[in-house]
């Protein structure tokens, strides 16, 4: 019995000992790696503060003509005397420039709801036209810029394109056709060479067209530009553009590029 509570009290005192050499100083609490990402806020570990890459989504907040959503604008800065074909504006999906008063405002086809984005309905929208006399092809188009990037890493963005026609297919402007095509034209290098995306909307007559664009910058901000094809002759052309609120992301399993 001696034996059984001497060994009691000498186990007792070794667990003491062992309690006593961890201070509260010697605790450690588990921290992110240097220099990864918090999830829960905008600061890197390291004290650095980063940014989300940003990419203007396309939502209000009036649908009309010249009417844009915030950060976006008319790529053209002036439009050459004589030219009343190229025009650019926000538009819904059930008629063009959001105007339903007029016989001409609705689509033909109203524009499906695009899954995941139920609550979306606006959509940018350029007008193209072929001059009927021996002018050029003036293409309408708007644009943003992309921020908030990093040079080196890889970014993915996401956009959702159509064509769509008026209920009122012919006027003096010509025919409404469906466009045969789209072109997005970004600016994430510093040669300024472009990053030039044909999207084929052929077949697809008032349907989203999906597109992911996958790239790596060598500077923090690309130029993004959404511009229309030139329609046949005696004809014009309405297509559109859709940038959900989660439009861009970083590749996170892709190495950072060497620049």
């Amino acid at each position: 019995m001696k034996t059984v509570k001497t060994l009691s009290a000498g186990l007792g005192l070794a667990c003491m000992m062992m309690l006593s050499s961890c201070s509260k100083d010697d605790v450690q609490t588990p921290q992110p790696l240097a220099g990864t990402d918090n999830r829960h806020s905008s600061l890197k570990t390291d004290g650095e503060v980063t940014l989300a890459p940003y990419f203007a989504p396309v939502e209000g907040p009036t649908t009309g003509i010249f009417q844009y959503p915030a950060n976006w604008a008319q790529s053209l800065n002036a439009i050459p005397d004589g030219y009343n074909g190229p025009l650019s504006g926000l538009s819904s999906f059930y008629s063009v420039w959001g105007e339903t008063g007029f016989p001409w405002g609705p689509w033909l086809k109203p524009m499906a709801y695009i899954p995941g984005y139920l609550n979306a309905y606006k959509m940018l929208t350029l007008r193209a036209k072929h001059h009927y006399d021996s002018k050029p092809f003036w293409a309408p188009g708007v644009t943003t810029t992309i921020k908030n990037l990093v040079p080196g890493k890889t970014y993915s963005i996401t956009l959702y394109l159509a064509t769509t026609i008026r209920n009122e297919p012919f006027n003096a402007d010509g025919t409404c056709k469906y466009a045969k095509a789209a072109k997005i034209k970004m600016y994430p290098y510093t040669n300024d060479m472009p990053l030039t995306v044909n999207v084929d909307l052929t077949g697809n007559e008032a349907k989203w067209v999906k597109k992911t664009i996958t790239f790596t910058p060598t500077k923090d901000n690309a130029p993004f530009y959404f511009q229309a094809t030139e329609p046949d002759k005696d004809t014009y052309t309405f297509t559109n553009l859709f940038v959900p609120s989660n439009g861009i992301y970083e590749l996170k399993n892709v190495a950072p590029v060497k620049l």
